[in-house]
């Protein structure tokens, strides 16, 4: 219906509807509407969607619940005892875990974290605050009990210890801990009590991020963090001396260059769920070392949003790439050294590509380690990228301990996508890079397509290939039905 009130593509909401089934909407997602529907059968009764077109729609949704076993019988369905099966430890401590290999250490000067809880004391407390603390939506994101996720008062009351305050009390005890309510997402409130607080902490927590948000309500024109936070880590370096910890709960990248300087130590969270609050009291405190690694490019400024995978290009025509964060950073309590890099340096056309290393724990903390395999096509008839990620390995590693890693590629693991748009390898030079490490290897034979592209309708994939203009139309309408469905 969008396409008539919003895009307006179409002067009704029944053309609407016909435009967003032929370019193959199967079914509308709004519970409590039914125009979708009914405006569907008008169009079929007066031709403008062939009925053909309505059995393809059926036959694709009938295909999905035939194969989740919904046309079963008696036991497609669960019964009420299935309830019963929720929450249970086991599920606790799978989402524990997940959460603290995820957790992802982006600074710690001077080596301030793992905390001590030893430093902790009833006269120098752990300093608790941010509007991230206190709060189990931060932690969950959208589409947890409701649709924005944004209703504490839903979530059970036996999990409100789970929150990251909550967690840390849990660990230091009720004496030993202050929480201080001194910031929403976006609004200053009483500072006093937490700026004479922190002149006497052991550790000062600041927890910062996003409330939970789907979809349209979670837009944003501006990726910079909310002024009163950028604020409040700002007020506490003007109280103190002490070190800050500053705790990013989000979903995205929210731009925090103002404070970076000011933090000692910066974690980010994601959205690392129920047990996200004791997955950080165990990193914090070194009973878990941190492993995680960015998934993204940390953005440093609003106009500058780079991938790691940049083309040559940008760099060589004077484009700086200034990230907070590159994709791929992680630190740890430990340390690894990388050595031996080793790749066969001509390989056949149809030869596996078996790159090797060694990998040492050279610090004295157990430690998981993920080693990142980038490989970089030197030239190519498309402008290759500067690099791209085409393996990993996450390991355990006792200290001192060494491991042999082994990555296996083929050609499809060096194909893109040509100027003809099908999918293709190009014999050549290519680099592989691990950490600091580098390594060549020449691939030589023929050069030919993977894959092909779509077929056009009536056609077979080896004769048709959709024309620039087709797959420009192709493209727009994809995009166009995912607005309309998402948005």
């Amino acid at each position: 219906i969008r396409l008539h009130t919003r895009d307006q593509t179409a002067d009704t909401p029944k053309e609407a509807v016909r435009q967003s089934v032929m370019a193959g909407v199967d079914m509308s997602m709004v519970p409590f509407d039914y125009s979708f529907y009914n405006l569907t059968v008008e169009c079929v009764k007066d031709g403008s969607i062939p009925k053909t077109r309505l059995d393809d729609a059926v036959r694709r949704i009938l295909r999905v619940k035939y194969a989740l076993g919904l046309f079963d019988g008696n036991n497609a369905w669960p019964d009420s005892s299935a309830v019963n099966t929720f929450n249970k430890p086991e599920y606790d401590a799978t989402n524990r875990q997940a959460a603290r290999q995820g957790i992802t250490l982006l600074k710690n000067d001077n080596n301030l974290l793992p905390m001590s809880i030893d430093r902790i004391t009833e006269t120098n407390k752990l300093v608790i605050t941010g509007p991230t603390a206190n709060t189990l939506t931060s932690l969950n994101g959208g589409w947890t009990y409701t649709w924005q996720g944004t209703d504490e008062a839903i979530f059970p009351r036996n999990l409100t210890n789970n929150t990251i305050f909550g967690s840390f009390r849990a660990r230091v005890g009720e004496s030993k801990i202050g929480y201080y309510n001194a910031s929403t997402f976006n609004t200053l409130l009483n500072t006093d009590a937490l700026l004479n607080a922190v002149q006497q902490a052991s550790y000062i927590l600041v927890c910062l991020g996003e409330q939970a948000y789907t979809e349209t309500p979670g837009n944003i024109n501006d990726l910079t963090l909310d002024e009163a936070q950028l604020q409040l880590v700002e007020l506490i370096k003007s109280r103190t001396s002490v070190p800050i910890i500053t705790v990013l709960a989000e979903g995205r990248p929210r731009i925090i260059r103002r404070i970076v300087d000011l933090s000692s130590a910066i974690v980010m969270m994601y959205l690392p769920g129920m047990e996200g609050g004791r997955a950080l009291v165990d990193v914090l405190f070194g009973d878990y070392n941190p492993s995680g690694r960015l998934p993204i490019t940390y953005p440093k400024y609003n106009h500058h949003l780079s991938t790691y995978d940049y083309k040559w290009t940008e760099v060589k025509i004077g484009n700086t790439i200034d990230a907070e964060y590159e994709f791929g950073h992680g630190l740890s309590y430990t340390t690894f050294s990388y050595s031996d890099l080793s790749v066969q340096s001509r390989i056949n056309w149809d030869d596996q590509i078996v790159i090797t290393l060694n990998v040492r724990n050279t610090g004295l903390r157990q430690g998981d380690h993920s080693i990142l395999l980038y490989v970089s096509d030197v030239y190519r008839t498309i402008t290759p990228p500067n690099k791209e990620l085409k393996g990993y390995e996450k390991l355990s590693f006792a200290p001192s301990e060494q491991k042999s890693v082994r990555f296996t590629l083929s050609r499809h693991d060096l194909s893109f996508i040509g100027i003809d748009l099908t999918r293709q390898t190009e014999a050549g030079l290519f680099e592989v890079k691990v950490g600091n490490l580098v390594a060549n290897f020449t691939l030589v034979g023929g050069n030919q397509p993977v894959t092909s592209t779509l077929p056009q309708p009536g056609g077979s994939a080896s004769t048709n290939h959709l024309n620039y203009q087709q797959y420009f139309i192709l493209f727009m309408n994809i995009l166009l039905v995912l607005a309309t469905i998402f948005i």
